[in-house]
């Protein structure tokens, strides 16, 4: 199999490449791994997934009912 790239020498390296191309500078970020390993950050529609941190913090003291209110209604939205 050929280089993605050069398309001149034999394919040694991930996503495709040859020993050159592999290592030149800024290449390798431009073909995609194909291996199945290689996914990177958080799942697609994880629901434990951490979303924005809140523009301000709360005043309630931990613990609170109010404190517990708040938490509520930021979950709710996500």
């Amino acid at each position: 199999m050929k280089c993605k790239h050069c398309e001149t020498r034999m394919v040694n390296r991930p996503r495709g490449l040859c020993w050159t191309c592999y290592y030149t500078p800024g290449l390798r970020e431009r073909y995609a791994s194909g291996s199945k390993y290689a996914s990177r950050g958080e799942p697609k529609g994880n629901p434990n997934s951490r979303g924005p941190l809140p523009a301000t913090t709360t005043i309630a003291v931990p613990g609170s009912d109010a404190k517990i209110c708040v938490m509520m209604e930021r979950a709710e939205k996500g």
